[in-house]
């Protein structure tokens, strides 16, 4: 038999070490620590080990025997654990008494219920409905706001201040990394000022947007902060007023990681690389781009799969793997850490 005999003999004969991942199709049932497959439903023929993890073992099969893939327990446990999140509009946390704002639990659009619970600070509200409004706002008004739904966990809570005073610096009671975020420093109605200063932590910015705005294009997380405005009043060279708030600006999508299938990868395997992030709730229209790398190397250019396959793994794919995730706008961009993978060689038969 010369060398490419033996390759071949190599590839059609060799087993492999698969994990359940590469095998059957997990069903999660809290409490049971049974795997059934797809293929052969007794589940007496088809165990896992003690501890029900089957992402953690082992079993070895020929290839001709894996006819589905496994879902890790956190995949299964993750689909089950729903967090909406609350959004106000018009989106600003803080406004005049006498203003109206419409208040909404927010889901992903696969979650499909008729229920929404809802709290302000820590009380349940006697609302079923997904939004509802409050209009003429009174300072009692004002309040943290959550919402939950009956299969999920409860928001984070998004606070609403109500104010009757003379001046308020309006910022989005939301702010996702990549907005555009315009802070209005806001008088009430007929009262006259000569000039408006904005600082952020002490620090004095120029305000860009008129006398009395302050534009901030594309931001990062490093933007976060307490913001405050001051007023001059135009009858008085003394008399000043002000009013601070505190810009939090949530995470649109988590850094990517990057898994690949099978595991361990083998000459010959079909290997796939998958780049997994989350998207906050709240920006699923949000239109994300993937690509991958190799020691460095682009090996596929952004697009809107997040994965990669290689159809026959050869020893020389070994190497350093990474994927990248952006916005189709190009303003936020993530990069995944490395893992290593080492295509083994098959033993020849």
């Amino acid at each position: 038999m010369n060398a490419s005999d033996s390759k071949s003999f190599c590839r059609v004969n060799r087993k492999k070490r698969l994990t359940l991942r590469d095998i059957f199709e997990v069903e999660l049932r809290p409490g049971l620590d049974e795997v059934v497959s797809k293929q052969n439903p007794d589940p007496h023929q088809q165990m896992l080990a003690p501890g029900g993890r089957g992402h953690d073992d082992e079993t070895e099969t020929s290839e001709a025997n894996a006819y589905c893939t496994v879902k890790s327990v956190q995949e299964e446990e993750k689909r089950f654990v729903i967090r909406p999140e609350v959004a106000f509009t018009p989106n600003l946390g803080k406004i005049f008494t006498g203003q109206s704002v419409i208040i909404t639990c927010v889901v992903e659009p696969a979650v499909e219920t008729s229920i929404f619970l809802w709290y302000k600070d820590s009380t349940h509200l006697d609302i079923g409905e997904q939004s509802f409004t409050i209009r003429h706002t009174q300072i009692y008004d004002s309040g943290t706001f959550q919402c939950r739904i009956p299969t999920g966990n409860i928001s984070e809570g998004v606070s609403l201040e109500v104010i009757s005073g003379y001046l308020i610096l309006q910022v989005p009671a939301s702010v996702y990394e990549g907005d555009d975020v315009f802070l209005r420093c806001h008088s009430w109605p007929g009262y006259s000022v000569r000039r408006t200063m904005f600082y952020k932590d002490q620090l004095e910015l120029n305000p860009s947007v008129g006398d009395s705005g302050l534009l901030f294009k594309n931001v990062k997380r490093d933007m976060a902060g307490k913001y405050r405005c001051v007023k001059k009043a135009e009858q008085s060279r003394v008399a000043t007023y002000s009013d601070e708030s505190f810009i939090h600006v949530r995470e649109l999508f988590s850094i990517p990681k990057i898994r690949v299938t099978p595991n361990p990868v083998m000459e010959g395997d079909r290997m796939t690389l998958t780049c997994y992030t989350d998207l906050n709730p709240l920006r699923q229209n949000t239109r994300l781009l993937f690509t991958f790398y190799r020691d460095g190397l682009n090996v596929q250019r952004f697009n809107l799969s997040n994965k990669y396959k290689i159809l026959s793994i050869q020893l020389e794919n070994s190497g350093n793997y990474s994927c990248e995730v952006k916005t189709s706008t190009n303003n936020v961009r993530k990069k995944s850490k490395e893992i290593h993978i080492q295509v083994q060689g098959c033993v020849l038969a």
